[in-house]
């Protein structure tokens, strides 16, 4: 930790002003004296009142600048009582958030035996898991137009404007197939997709995209050896016993208090963007690859465009905490699904030498 914070005690500032303020007073005294010695003259005998005026002046000089520091020394004071406060709910969030992400557990579906997995396994599970919901979504897209399957001519042109034509078809694959890992498809997951987080899309194209996950069962289920028949089907449709089970109550209070803890650093307006910048880079290093991969298709997802893609923040760079904060960096190019540089590319990744091109007229943006 950097202790004292250019941010917090303004050393610069507040060693510049005093010494503005001091050389003005020493102009005015410097002014009084030459004022005072031209009407009297230069001698042994001056009027006692004259230095009675004089030395008022003078203290009144004095006490100005003394008003200034101590002024500035109750300023320093309750900043720095205001940055161990904020740094000590910090690092406790940080080791809170850290304890989190090692305590993860969740149930493997698509492996035989149904393994526990935890930790930075859990996370890897649930990335396996996704891009596996996504090449089943790619392949079910592949002969349908995008602007077909929204639910009304509104909706898409929306989505368009916030991903644009390059983007919108990942977008969306990628959109599906994280809500459908994510929520997963037992019967509370379908009712939640089909209710809240798929209502953008057509009801026919929803059902007969979650039809193809809900028969997929986990391994060993005896009911895949069964000869298919109506009746097999209807049993499949109803088992619980999904290989795409769901991972929302695993791991959704880890990107809610995730999101949290950046949205804290980012609102302390009394820190500067590079000190904030190094507060989120504390949290950073803590995250593995894989997490930040997992971040990535959270917040290209309907329920994680709070990190940057909603559209109310496209006007607000400040806002946009991915990019603000390199958060992303860490992933390496062409490991995503989609590729990471595609939907951020002004992050400043550490497989890449060159800043990139917006890069620097947003740090001069950011406060």
């Amino acid at each position: 930790m950097r202790t004292p914070m250019k941010s917090i005690t303004h050393d610069f500032e507040h060693r510049y002003g005093g010494y503005v303020l001091i050389g003005i007073c020493v102009i005015a005294a410097s002014w009084a004296i030459i004022s005072l010695t031209s009407q009297t003259g230069i001698g042994m005998n001056v009027d006692s009142n004259h230095i009675d005026h004089i030395g008022s002046y003078l203290s009144g000089l004095v006490g100005i600048v003394t008003i200034y520091y101590l002024y500035w020394t109750f300023r320093s004071q309750n900043l720095s009582n205001r940055m161990s406060l904020f740094e000590s709910r910090y690092i406790q969030m940080i080791a809170m958030h850290w304890e989190k992400a090692n305590n993860l557990t969740v149930q493997d579906t698509m492996s035989d035996n149904l393994p526990t997995m935890t930790g930075q396994d859990a996370i890897e599970t649930f990335i396996r898991h996704y891009k596996r919901a996504y090449e089943i979504v790619v392949e079910f897209m592949a002969d349908k137009n995008v602007q077909s399957v929204y639910v009304s001519q509104e909706m898409y042109q929306r989505e368009y404007s916030n991903w644009t034509e390059q983007r919108i078809r990942e977008r969306m694959c990628s959109n599906l197939a994280y809500l459908i890992t994510f929520i997963g498809v037992k019967d509370s997951g379908i009712r939640l997709l089909r209710d809240r987080y798929l209502t953008p899309y057509k009801v026919e194209f929803t059902d007969e995209l979650l039809s193809i996950f809900v028969r997929k069962l986990a391994p060993g289920d005896t009911l895949a050896d069964i000869p298919q028949s109506p009746l097999t089907d209807a049993k499949i449709v109803a088992s619980q016993n999904k290989a795409f089970g769901g991972f929302q109550y695993e791991t959704g209070n880890y990107f809610r208090q995730l999101y949290q803890m950046v949205q804290y650093v980012n609102g302390q307006d009394w820190l500067t963007y590079e000190d904030k910048y190094e507060y989120v880079k504390m949290l950073r290093v803590q995250m593995s690859n894989q997490e930040e991969e997992l971040l990535f298709y959270n917040s290209i997802s309907d329920v994680g465009l709070a990190w940057e893609k909603q559209p109310s923040l496209a006007s607000d760079v400040n806002k946009q905490l991915l990019t603000k904060y390199n958060i992303l960096k860490n992933i390496p190019h062409g490991t995503s699904t989609p590729k990471v540089e595609d939907f951020y590319p002004n992050i400043e990744y550490e497989d890449v030498l060159t800043i990139p091109n917006g890069r620097n007229d947003l740090i001069r943006r950011y406060d």
